[in-house]
Parts: structure tokens; C-alpha cells; sequence
């Protein structure tokens, strides 16, 4: 079957948090026998010292759902470690989490259905919610920026002396 989603999560000196969150993927696809064959997580780990190599490894050579290891030489942080793990990414979306998510059940599922069979199926980026370890929901700061927000701090930011510029 091919690969449809790809899902990316950073980690750096977060093993148990690592393994805890690939766990709760692997359980939110339990009952969703397609996506799950559809499905491949990729690690890419920050050059971690707490035993996260050998743990995922070991966790990558069990699982029925493909787990790649991407191992870095040196930690590159979240961006530039997720660029990587695109650039080894077979599918044809991308959920990037972090290294301390809990993805609930069906959770995966339901936001596949919104991708594909919603008027949001033409939307470029989705966004699930965010809840607190008390089921709260969590705030998610702003809106994207707009290219009209993107021309108004480009003028605001010619108004500022120096800005930008070398002493």
C-alpha cells in the first residue's frame, strides 16, 4: 500500500516522552485499518544522550506500523529537524508533532476525514486541538499571518531607522 501519511516528530532527550507519544499514534490508528497501512512515523533525533537511539530502534524493528529513525549528528532544533524528516517523508501529508503529544483516539482518523471529505479538503493547513492533561482546551495563539499582515509589517518595518541595516 502506499504511503499517504507521514508523521514527523523531534526529539531530543525526551525518550520515555518519545516513546509514549509513537504509542499513543500507534493506538489512535487501532481501529483504522487503512490509514494505519497508509501511515509511516518518522523520528528525527537531535543527537539525544539518554538511551533514545537504541530504545527506537529497538521500537522501529516491532512495529507493524514503519518507523524510521532519522539520527542527526548534532541537535538542529524543531524547524530544521522537521525539514529532514520531510525530505525522508513518503507521503503525501505531513502531521508534525511534538515529542510530548498524546494523540487520542480515532483523533487521526476524524482529522483525515476533515482533510479529505469536508469543504476544508481544499485548505493547505490543518490544525487539530489542543487540550491540557485536564481536558481543558489549550489556547493556540493567533491567526496565520495573511499576506496583507505580511505587507503591512513590511511597511511598518521601513518606517523603523536602521532596521536591517549594517552598522
Amino acid at each position: 500500500m502506499t504511503i499517504e501519511l507521514s508523521i514527523l516528530i523531534v526529539s531530543y532527550n525526551t525518550k520515555d516522552l518519545t516513546l509514549q507519544t509513537i504509542d499513543s499514534v500507534v493506538r489512535a490508528l487501532k481501529t483504522d485499518h487503512a490509514l494505519r497501512k497508509a501511515t509511516e512515523i518518522i523520528v528525527i533525533d537531535n543527537n539525544s544522550t539518554d538511551g533514545s537511539k537504541t530504545a527506537l530502534a529497538q521500537l522501529a524493528n516491532t512495529s507493524d506500523i514503519p518507523i524510521v529513525v532519522l539520527q542527526q549528528q548534532e541537535n538542529l532544533g524543531f524547524a530544521a529537524a522537521n525539514n529532514e524528516g520531510i525530505k525522508r517523508a513518503r507521503g503525501n501529508h505531513y502531521l508534525l508533532l511534538n515529542s510530548d503529544t498524546i494523540v487520542e483516539e480515532g483523533a487521526l482518523t476524524h482529522l483525515w476525514q476533515v482533510a479529505h471529505n469536508t469543504q476544508y479538503a481544499t485548505y493547505g493547513i490543518l490544525a487539530a486541538e489542543l487540550r491540557n492533561t485536564d481536558g481543558s482546551l489549550q489556547p493556540q495563539g493567533g491567526d496565520l499571518p495573511s499576506l496583507c499582515s505580511l505587507i503591512n509589517q513590511q511597511l511598518f518595518l521601513d518606517d523603523i531607522p536602521f532596521f536591517g541595516k549594517r552598522l
